[in-house]
């Protein structure tokens, strides 16, 4: 009887068919849905190192969120960028440091240990350099050398850090000693000048409506200028800064042209002068009389805490002409083409054209920046050279080259605080 009753029991708890209901009869989609409540109250979140966590989804580095929260959150031992997956991952949040964003995002996104312009892959991101008004003046290194802002010598010639004055030599004339061709015009205009000191300045008919068109043209309706005496050739000044005084001083060497000055108001205390020359191009004693006969005058008219430049074509690069005009200015090396070709005369085989200015004014040269460049010791500027030549728009790739073409242009670039 005991083992009968053993048997029976053991049917029942088993579910067998014993003609009573079974023990559990709640239908197996129920069961599914309980099960699935259940997990969803779970997380994995803390546990990724437990394997029943292995392939949940808060335990992955594949998403920009994962790979930016500062969490290991596959608990392999890799923090974000650190970890293999997330530079991997398909949003390339981790890729390399070579867009705006990643480079201004705070994040080793490349995990090589630096961070957004301290990465090399950024320093070629315009966002890594101290080149704008806006970098300038965000209170920010971007280009990681230790200098914040105006502390930065990249900033200086921006007005951030006070008033740029770009100086330019300019003899540019074509097909004939005049500007009505267009070729210089078009270059001037595009090099963004403050002040040009001019030579052959004949256009059109020479008159004051013509002198306004071509001031317009190279620096704006409000710019200045003063066309000097000579019967042929003269020199000039054009001026983004007032003309509080001009004049000539007698070249007694030629009558085709004078030295032309003009005194310029610019910010702070003293003003600029500056002097349009254009030397004879034969007969270096006349040229060494040319240049004693303007130094006394310099000395004996310009006050000597004042800024000055002379600027123009010397027609020489050295010797005793510039040693008598050593006495009121600096003669130094002068700037090169993209190429280091330090030549300005059309062929680019002399050096003739320079931008020379006293101490004083020196002391406030800056680096010559054109579109992302820059030219720390200024700039001959050959458009048939010059890339990328959309910065100096409208100036054409042929204008350098154009027929009778004088010379090239000449810029440096200064800082009054």
């Amino acid at each position: 009887m005991r083992f009968a009753l053993l048997i029976t029991c053991v049917l029942v708890a088993c579910g067998e068919d014993s003609g009573s209901a079974p023990v559990d009869a709640t239908p197996e989609a129920t069961i599914d849905a309980n099960i699935d409540a259940a997990d969803a109250q779970l997380t994995c979140e803390g546990r990724c190192a437990e394997p029943a966590c292995a392939g949940a989804a808060e335990c992955e580095e594949t998403s920009a969120s994962a790979c930016s929260d500062g969490v290991d959150n596959d608990a392999d031992g890799t923090i974000d960028c650190s970890d293999l997956d997330c530079r991997m991952a398909d949003d390339d949040l981790c890729g390399a440091e070579n867009a705006a964003q990643r480079c201004t995002d705070g994040l080793d996104n490349d995990a090589n240990g630096f961070i957004d312009c301290a990465d090399n892959s950024c320093r070629a991101l315009s966002v890594c350099h101290e080149a704008s008004d806006a970098a300038c003046a965000d209170r920010l290194d971007n280009d990681v050398d230790g200098s914040t802002d105006c502390e930065d010598a990249d900033c200086a010639g921006f007005a951030a850090c006070g008033t740029r004055v770009r100086v330019v030599a300019a003899n540019l004339t074509s097909e004939g000693q005049n500007y009505d061709a267009g070729h210089g015009l078009r270059i001037l205009e595009g090099l963004d000048a403050d002040v040009v000191l001019m030579q052959e300045l004949n256009f059109r008919d020479s008159g004051a409506d013509a002198m306004a068109e071509l001031s317009a043209q190279i620096c704006g309706a409000k710019c200045a200028i003063y066309r000097g005496g000579g019967n042929l050739i003269p020199n000039g000044v054009v001026s983004r800064f007032p003309i509080l005084a001009n004049g000539d001083w007698d070249d007694a060497e030629t009558d085709t042209r004078e030295f032309s000055w003009a005194r310029l108001d610019v910010p702070g205390e003293r003003e600029l002068w500056v002097v349009s020359v254009h030397w004879l191009s034969s007969d270096a004693g006349r040229r060494e009389n040319q240049a004693r006969a303007l130094s006394e005058r310099i000395l004996a008219d310009v006050p000597a805490a004042d800024y000055l430049v002379v600027g123009g074509d010397f027609n020489v690069a050295g010797g005793p002409s510039f040693t008598q005009l050593g006495r009121v200015v600096n003669t130094r090396p002068r700037p090169t083409d993209q190429d280091g070709n330090r030549n300005t005369n059309g062929p680019r085989s002399r050096v003739l054209d320079a931008v020379f200015a006293n101490n004083a004014f020196e002391r406030l040269e800056v680096p010559v920046h054109i579109g992302a460049s820059a030219f720390r010791d200024g700039l001959v500027v050959d458009t048939r050279v010059y890339t990328p030549l959309e910065d100096l728009a409208p100036a054409r790739r042929t204008d350098s080259d154009a027929d009778g073409m004088q010379h090239m242009a000449v810029i440096r670039d200064f800082v009054v605080p």
